[in-house]
C-alpha cells in the first residue's frame, strides 16, 4: 500500500497557496484593511505551515500591485498609525529576512502559483519596506 503522506503535503500546500491568494486579492481589493494583519505576530517564530502562508499571501499581494508604489500605498495607513511601532518593526523584519530571500530562491513563488518575475517582486517588497519606515517616528 501507497502512502498518502506525498499526496496530503501536496494538497495541503495547494490549500494554503489557495488561501494565500485569497487574502492577497482582498488586502489588493480593499475588502480586508491592511490593518487585520496587526493580529499577526511577525516578530516570533513561526511553524513551517504559517510561514509558508505568509510568504505566498505577500508574494500574491506584491504581485497584485501592478502600479508602481500600489503595494506601498496599502501599507502607507499602517506606517502613520499610532502606536504600532513594535509591530511595525517585526513586519520589516519578517519582510527582509523571511520573505526577501525566499522571493530571490530559484522558483519560490511559483512554487505557490504566483506567476510574477522575482525582480519585480523584490522592487515592490523595497516599496513597502520604505513605507513602513516612514512611520517609525509617528508612534
Amino acid at each position: 500500500m501507497r502512502s498518502r503522506a506525498p499526496q496530503a503535503a501536496k494538497e495541503d500546500v495547494r490549500r494554503l497557496a489557495n488561501l494565500a491568494r485569497l487574502t492577497a486579492k482582498l488586502l489588493a481589493a480593499g475588502a480586508l484593511a491592511p490593518a487585520a494583519l496587526r493580529g499577526v505576530d511577525f516578530a516570533a517564530p513561526m511553524a513551517p505551515r504559517e510561514l509558508l502562508l505568509w510568504r505566498a499571501a505577500f508574494a500574491h499581494l506584491l504581485a497584485a500591485a501592478a502600479a508602481p508604489g500600489s503595494a506601498a500605498g496599502l501599507f502607507a495607513r499602517l506606517a502613520a498609525a499610532p502606536g504600532l511601532a513594535p509591530w511595525r518593526a517585526g513586519l520589516r523584519l519578517w519582510l527582509r529576512a523571511r520573505l526577501g530571500p525566499w522571493l530571490a530562491a530559484d522558483g519560490a513563488p511559483a512554487r505557490v502559483g504566483c506567476a510574477a518575475d522575482a525582480g519585480a517582486l523584490l522592487l515592490r517588497l523595497r516599496d513597502v519596506e520604505r513605507a513602513l519606515k516612514g512611520g517609525a517616528g509617528t508612534a
